[in-house]
């Protein structure tokens, strides 16, 4: 049983090494990590979702979200983000190859609207908001949604698998090498009380 387990414990040791590798990569990354607040002044509730611009094209994206900005690991969504009238919400992401032109505003009944935070978005990229605090007021005042923005803001709905892929990645390796080392601490401590209680060596 013990072999078993140590055999386990040495399948995890390339991912260890994956995963150490990847959070140093991103810690780099963190260089490059900026933010912004959103703030719903509109005197109803509604869900918002920033979007980018990438390339001389102008081509639409969600934002490269982050939950930190010391520890840049990736969000695992990247829109619909709801807030109630005067509630607030602050968005931490990688502007390294986007830069944040538009946050899409969806109030209760599924109407979207638009509120352009970058004008030129496609000139000086890639740099951080143009203001640190966005207030969204009355609905009927912001603009229509492009159709680009209204396909990139539709694309950033729901979960991640990539960002859920790469936190696994990280984590989920050392969770299971914890697993197994406490299942050998368990395995040994019982061979051992086992060993002593019969006068035998406890097995391999």
């Amino acid at each position: 049983m013990r072999r078993l387990l140590r055999i386990a414990m040495w399948t995890t040791y390339p991912f260890l090494v994956l995963s150490v590798l990847l959070f140093f990569g991103m810690m780099f990354g963190a260089t490059f990590v900026t933010g912004f607040t959103i703030e719903n002044r509109s005197g109803q509730f509604i869900s918002v979702t920033p979007i980018g611009c990438v390339g001389p094209s102008g081509e639409r994206a969600a934002l490269p979200i982050v939950m930190f900005s010391f520890v840049p690991l990736p969000a695992l969504r990247a829109g619909g983000f709801p807030l109630a009238d005067g509630e607030t919400v602050t968005i931490r992401y990688d502007m390294d190859d986007i830069n944040f032109s538009e946050i899409v505003v969806e109030d209760g009944r599924g109407q979207q609207f638009q509120l352009v935070t970058d004008p030129t978005p496609t000139a000086n990229q890639y740099h951080s908001p143009q203001q640190r605090l966005f207030v969204i007021g009355r609905l009927k005042d912001l603009d229509p949604v492009a159709p680009e923005v209204a396909v990139a803001a539709k694309r950033a709905q729901g979960w991640h698998r990539g960002s859920i892929l790469l936190n696994a990645i990280l984590f989920a390796p050392w969770l299971f090498y914890v697993g197994l080392r406490w299942t050998l601490y368990r395995v040994v401590i019982g061979n051992t009380a086992k060993g002593v209680s019969t006068g035998a060596h406890p097995p391999d």
